[in-house]
């Protein structure tokens, strides 16, 4: 994914040199210079044993001194720690913080529980998420999920579907003001740098499109519960305002997300690696980013709808591509065979390329 090429991009602009272990065998960094070599690994989702018993022997064979995670391949990742060579460094809290915050039921109530504005969300079949759901519009969703797959509106007062007893589902009360998205760096409790965005255009449900934006309660908001939960690592929140305007978290993701291409390059690779960096990671000029390919997809696709197509054209002109990089171009030009295998999968099974991209790693309730 491009957040991936940009990590490696930091890392090897630090001096670092780089190893990639992806389930995929072609992918974004296998073409970038930044990456010097690329493993393809078994897939978490299809043996947790052999994807572990792989990292430690890649991590043995290449003498890694720092393991980052990237995606959802995170919530298996960080069960890894205690395996770990002396002297291997893992970017992430312990793995049961990880796990608390990829649950959206327990995120919502370890935030609430240190005073930060969190919509009400209760557990489908019990009495509380029924009274909820009567009075209220809600949204159903799964207490483990990503890509926003298997999200319900749900209208006030309508019935709720029945209980699955291997899948849980959560009833939380539905917010209609602005929506953004943060990514936050941080260490050991300290925020080194936060980014705010706003999806300007979406393939689905994941934004192919983003504006930076400051809201200052949101950056409040954020530097609370990491300090709370003495956070290390990449951290990201979705909010949306309550009609008071103030701004809700409805999810955590441990992980890094597309606000990751707001950071410098410069700034981000030694903010990853030193132990004692305390110095504010920097954000780049331009304030609107975009993933070329998948917003000419979608405009494209816009032919027979008007303000969709303006919407696309216009972006296509103003926002900045986060993955061309004229001394590293490869990933850029060759981005469709790269991405052959997800593509690939998003139509033979109909999903959207977010879900095709992450279901091999993604940790549900039907995981391990």
């Amino acid at each position: 994914m491009p957040k991936g090429l940009d990590i490696a991009r930091a890392l090897h602009h630090d001096g670092w040199r780089v190893i990639v272990a992806e389930p995929f065998a072609w992918h974004l960094c296998r073409a970038s210079r930044a990456v010097a070599r690329s493993y393809t690994v078994t897939a978490p989702n299809d043996d947790l044993d052999a994807y572990h018993h792989e990292l430690l022997k890649i991590i043995e064979h290449e003498h890694i001194c720092l393991v980052i995670p990237i995606s959802e391949e995170a919530m298996h990742l960080v069960t890894l720690e205690k395996q770990l060579p002396t002297g291997v460094r893992l970017l992430a809290v312990a793995a049961k913080q990880v796990r608390d915050a990829h649950d959206k039921l327990v995120f919502a109530r370890t935030a609430a529980a240190v005073g930060l504005c969190v919509p009400k969300t209760e557990v489908l079949g019990t009495e509380a998420a029924t009274q909820l759901a009567a009075h209220h519009d809600t949204v159903l969703k799964p207490s483990l999920s990503c890509s926003g797959s298997e999200v319900r509106l749900h209208s006030a007062g309508a019935p709720l579907p029945p209980v699955n007893p291997e899948r849980q589902l959560l009833v939380q009360q539905q917010l209609t003001g602005a929506h953004r998205s943060t990514l936050a760096l941080a260490r050991h409790g300290r925020v080194l740098g936060n980014v705010t965005y706003r999806g300007t255009l979406f393939s689905g449900s994941v934004a192919a499109a983003f504006e930076r934006i400051d809201v200052p309660d949101i950056d409040t908001w954020v530097d609370q519960f990491v300090a709370s939960q003495q956070w290390t690592g990449f951290i990201a929140f979705d909010f949306i305002d309550d009609e008071r305007g103030v701004p809700h978290a409805i999810e955590c993701n441990p992980r890094l997300t597309s606000g990751v291409h707001f950071m410098t390059r410069e700034s981000l690779g030694h903010a990853l690696t030193s132990e004692e960096h305390t110095e504010p990671v920097q954000f780049r000029s331009e304030t609107r980013l975009h993933q070329f390919y998948t917003s000419l997809t979608e405009t494209q696709s816009s032919l027979f709808k008007p303000h969709r197509m303006r919407t696309g054209i216009k972006i296509m002109r103003t926002h900045t591509d986060v993955t061309w990089q004229l001394s590293d171009p490869l990933p850029f030009l060759l981005m469709t065979p790269l991405s052959l295998p997800i593509i690939w999968r998003s139509l033979r099974e109909g999903i959207s390329l977010g879900e095709a991209a992450t279901r091999d790693i993604a940790r549900t309730l039907h995981s391990r």
